[in-house]
């Protein structure tokens, strides 16, 4: 039985696949690529066997939606100057959509299908300026061998699939796909797949190196440490101040907006880094540019084992979640910890990795199985939630929902030109969600509120016998010594009370 792949024109078997290889390798210039036949074939039937598994399962995504989207052949786009280079993808700018002459010659005898499709293609190509679109394809470094081909062919294949069946405005949004479709990898080009997106400026990284220039200027003039919210800084009358904190705010806003979108579709990003986050070049919205290994979750069970193998590198390990470093069960609270992450490189504008300087182990001890994180300065706006944010259990994290709620009214508070820090310079919790009362997941707040009875009721027992005991004395009936002193049950959050564990029982826990 012949199966059609999503995000092609036509049935994918072995034989046809074969065929059009040699066709198509035969066609190119001698190394132009290093890749075989056989390695191309590889990367198609992979790609293409992810694709309808992907689509199979969802409960969101359907293959008509890609239909709808106008294709361009390889030689129809003009490719400009190159504006990102990663290990497995490019962004060159868009400069120019030259389309064939005889798209249009028989237009009137076509379905209505192509004629839409014709009408899309020529008003995109009208549409085309090199400052609004780019065009992603594979990297060099992705055609070196047959492993980071396959790898780079399934990772772009999936995240086109993910970025066609949503639509936020702070996602990378996808205009245009290539006309080959998955048969395009069997060329084993650099160009041979490609999609026309949202021409990014710069990435979350280069504007964090901006902010922290422009944070340094104001401390200069305003004085206050750098990346702090003193009380003098965040005046009303310091409307600069407040600008540049708005700016900020409004950016985690807008991840968390968006994140929050992604995450009621049931959809685990996995991959949050300032390097997958970019400003458009048009508007400069935020935009999350990369769902590479995003993953949709079981929906009854809104989680799954992730079997992978993180590399922690010292520069990027601090982003992983403890319950994807150590390959334990991960649900969408992972997302969460990572976003978390960002937050603090928001607020902090430190642009040092924190612990870079530990070995694997020590990491692992203090920052995995430990609670160790990176210093949060009380004045921030998102302190008090980015505590519970980038907790050791997931389960006691907000949820997406939650996060965007408060950045919401923080930003809102920064609108109407209110001051968010009280007189002492402490932060004030935030009214939706706050460090004292978190809402919990359901034995966790069972057992909050069993914890707040029983020390009501050791509480109350200690002041009736004290009141006891001084009523007669003062009676003179008894006197009391301190061995005859009423002994009371101390509060249960003493009990409950938990030394440092060990390496061993730490592991266990999630």
């Amino acid at each position: 039985m012949k199966k059609i792949d999503p995000l092609g024109k036509g049935p994918l078997t072995k034989e046809g696949s074969s065929r059009s290889a040699q066709m198509d390798l035969a066609s190119q210039a001698s190394g132009s690529s290093s890749l075989t036949e056989n390695a191309c074939k590889k990367a198609a039937l992979y790609a293409s066997k992810g694709s309808q598994k992907l689509v199979s399962r969802s409960q969101f995504m359907t293959p008509e939606r890609e239909g709808k989207l106008p294709r361009f052949d390889e030689g129809e786009i003009g490719v400009g100057r190159l504006l990102r280079e990663g290990k497995f993808v490019n962004w060159f700018e868009l400069s120019d959509i030259r389309m064939r002459s005889d798209a249009v010659e028989s237009l009137s005898s076509w379905s209505d299908e192509h004629q839409q499709q014709t009408i899309k293609r020529a008003t995109l190509s009208d549409d085309c300026v090199s400052e609004k679109y780019a065009i992603k394809c594979f990297s060099k470094k992705a055609l070196r061998s047959a492993r980071s081909y396959t790898d780079a062919a399934s990772r772009l294949t999936a995240e086109t699939i993910f970025l066609v069946n949503m639509s936020h405005p702070h996602l990378l949004r996808i205009e245009a796909l290539s006309e080959a479709g998955i048969k395009g990898f069997l060329k084993g080009t650099q160009h041979c797949f490609f999609t026309v997106v949202d021409k990014i400026e710069m990435t979350l990284e280069d504007k964090l190196e901006e902010w922290a220039a422009e944070d340094a200027a104001l401390s200069n003039r305003f004085g206050g440490a750098p990346g702090s919210l003193t009380v003098e800084d965040s005046h009303p009358d310091n409307k600069v101040r407040r600008d540049f904190l708005l700016r900020r705010l409004r950016v985690a806003r807008d991840l968390a907006s968006a994140l929050s979108y992604v995450h009621e579709l049931n959809v685990l990003h996995r991959n949050l880094r300032p390097t997958t986050i970019g400003f458009a070049a048009v508007d400069g919205k935020v935009k999350i540019i990369d769902f590479g290994v995003a993953k949709e979750l079981d929906a009854t069970k809104n989680f799954r084992k992730d079997s992978s193998n993180p590399k922690l590198c010292p520069s990027e390990r601090i982003y992983f979640a403890p319950e994807v470093a150590c390959r334990e069960i991960v649900g969408l609270s992972a997302d969460v910890y990572n976003l978390a992450v960002i937050f603090w490189r928001i607020c902090s504008l430190d642009l040092s990795t924190p612990f870079k300087e530990l070995t694997p182990g020590d990491y692992f001890d203090s920052c995995v199985y430990g609670d160790q994180r990176p210093p949060i300065d009380s004045s921030w706006p998102v302190s008090s939630i980015l505590v519970w944010m980038w907790r050791r259990n997931p389960m006691i994290r907000p949820s997406m929902k939650d996060v965007f709620k408060t950045l919401v009214h923080e930003c809102g508070v920064e609108d109407a030109g209110q001051t968010i820090i009280g007189s002492s310079g402490e932060r004030r919790a935030s009214p939706i969600i706050s460090s004292e009362a978190l809402p919990l997941p359901g034995r966790r707040r069972y057992s909050q509120r069993r914890r707040a009875s029983l020390n009501r009721l050791n509480t109350g027992a200690q002041a009736a016998a004290l009141a006891a005991v001084k009523a007669l004395a003062e009676a003179g009936e008894t006197t009391t010594s301190d061995d005859d002193a009423p002994t009371v049950s101390p509060p249960i959050d003493t009990i409950y009370m938990r030394g440092p564990r060990s390496r061993a029982s730490r592991r266990t826990s999630i």
